[in-house]
């Protein structure tokens, strides 16, 4: 790869019923690299297409070895808001964010209907005239600091 260490390697993907192999067998030979000086920071990621409810890293936030996320997060999917960037802010996890735009807005008559339950709660201080995409884009970088 032509450099001397890696500065955060994140396991992708993981699910619940994977955790405890990720942080029993695969956590301790990347904590061995870091004590090493080849990983600086060790992360986790989530499958949001199958955890709805961000399981993975709620029960991930109890163990220290994990210093970034990665979490699934967009206008359409704010779960994490409650379940985990509490806990990342107060232990001061590095978190990513994924899927802010993507294929979700690969089916206009879902996002019609979101769009119609999020004006009704009055997400949108400017109303719908901006593209979807843009709005998308807008919304994670104006969503408060995970």
């Amino acid at each position: 790869m032509g450099t001397d260490y890696i500065d955060v390697y994140n396991i992708h993907g993981v699910e619940l019923p994977e955790y405890d192999y990720a942080l029993n067998v695969i956590a301790p030979a990347l904590l061995e690299e870091k004590r090493k000086g080849k990983i600086r920071h060790i992360g986790i990621t989530e499958n949001p297409i199958t955890d709805f409810t961000n399981a993975m890293l709620k029960r991930a936030v109890n163990d220290p070895v994990w210093e970034v996320y990665m979490v699934g997060f967009h206008m359409m999917h704010q779960v994490a808001r409650q379940n985990v960037f509490p806990a990342t802010r107060q232990k001061g996890v590095g978190t990513l964010l994924m899927f802010a735009v993507r294929s979700i807005f690969a089916d206009p008559p879902r996002v019609a209907r979101e769009m119609k339950e999020l004006a009704a709660k009055a997400w949108s201080r400017n109303g719908w005239a901006r593209p979807t995409i843009r709005s998308a884009s807008s919304f994670t970088r104006a969503a408060p600091a995970a």
